[in-house]
């Protein structure tokens, strides 16, 4: 059963970093006045291995910081 609920973290994790990108891209289109030709989509993806590692960590951070009390 704890690799079920590891495979359901792991999932959350691509989830919540997809939503960082998307949220990324949105923002950029809205300085562009969503102008689509000004905005780089492949330059906001190269981003997506560090919003991943990024939510990774903190996701395992926060589960360590809430089993150790």
């Amino acid at each position: 059963m704890n690799g079920n609920n590891e495979k359901n973290d792991f999932i959350e994790i691509i989830k919540i970093s997809m939503f960082l990108i998307f949220m990324a891209t949105l923002y950029s289109l809205y300085k562009f006045n969503f102008d689509f030709s000004k905005v780089k989509i492949l330059s906001i993806l190269k981003w997506y291995p560090a919003s991943f590692i990024c939510v990774l960590v903190g996701f395992y951070l926060s589960r360590f910081l809430k089993n150790s009390r």
